[in-house]
């Protein structure tokens, strides 16, 4: 008897459930829906404003050379190895 009560009382639960979930979906409004924006705002200044915030490489450029040529010799000076791969 008490096993009867259990499964109907399990089954009454479990179709409330489903009639709870199945009727709050239908109820939201299509406003909380999140969307794509088909027509965004692009400011048309945006280059002045991000433009000036990137560093110039070209003026730094003959520094970083200079250095790597610097690097390559004290590396070749310290380590054989390199003078022998040179030497193949």
């Amino acid at each position: 008897m008490s096993m009867i009560f259990l499964i109907v009382c399990s089954a009454a639960v479990l179709f409330s459930t489903l009639v709870h979930c199945m009727s709050s979906g239908s109820n939201r409004p299509s406003s909380n829906r999140r969307g794509l924006n088909r027509d965004p705002k692009i400011d048309p200044d945006i280059q002045k404003q991000y433009v000036p915030l990137l560093p110039n490489w070209d003026s730094q450029l003959p520094e970083v050379l200079e250095e790597s040529m610097k690097v390559q010799s004290k590396v070749r000076a310290e380590d054989g190895r390199e003078s022998v791969i040179d030497n193949i």
